[in-house]
């Protein structure tokens, strides 16, 4: 049974040697393509002009978020604070949004934050000044307290600078409520 996730990778003007980075394998399958720089990318999107984006994407079975993430996070970046992730596995519609801060991909949007809670993305929370806060030992799994749901939700939202903290606080906990 397949479970496909789709990664699209923003990046700034960086050189060739790290867009060929990018275009590695991971781990035995072929790594992310370019997405706008192709000769027939301008066919591929809408509009009278090409997009002023360096996008790269792809889409993975079975992806190991782990491996990517170690692997975008090892990149030799030029413009590490141009790079941004979007993240999208089969089951869902909405995209979560990393960025790099201190060299490791943090979440910055709420899908981004319940991948990270329920699906294990990655082991730490990155703060502003480079501090990592722990998630929590069980990373794959949904919370099963309301206690368990306030203290994840707290970890994330220190970490997303949005806003409206107690909107997006409102909705990470109706995504992740325990059953009753």
């Amino acid at each position: 049974m397949s479970r496909v996730t789709t990664v699209i990778v923003s990046i700034g003007p960086e050189p060739a040697d790290v867009q060929e980075a990018l275009g590695r394998d991971l781990y035995g399958v072929p790594g992310l393509r370019p997405l706008t720089r192709a000769v027939s990318a301008a066919s591929m999107w809408g509009g009278t002009k090409r997009p002023q984006l360096d996008l790269w994407g792809g889409a993975f079975n079975h992806l190991d978020w782990r491996v990517l993430f170690a692997h975008l996070e090892a990149v030799a970046w030029t413009e590490p604070d141009a790079v941004q992730v979007l993240i999208s596995g089969e089951e869902s519609s909405r995209l979560g949004l990393y960025e790099l801060r201190g060299r490791r991909l943090a979440p910055r949007n709420v899908e981004a934050a319940v991948q990270v809670m329920t699906l294990g993305v990655v082991d730490d929370l990155i703060e502003p000044d480079g501090s990592r806060t722990p998630i929590r030992e069980d990373r794959a799994t949904r919370p099963r307290t309301e206690e368990e749901l306030a203290i994840l939700v707290d970890q994330v939202m220190s970490a997303i600078a949005p806003a409206s903290r107690d909107a997006l606080a409102a909705e990470i906990r109706s995504l992740l409520s325990p059953d009753d």
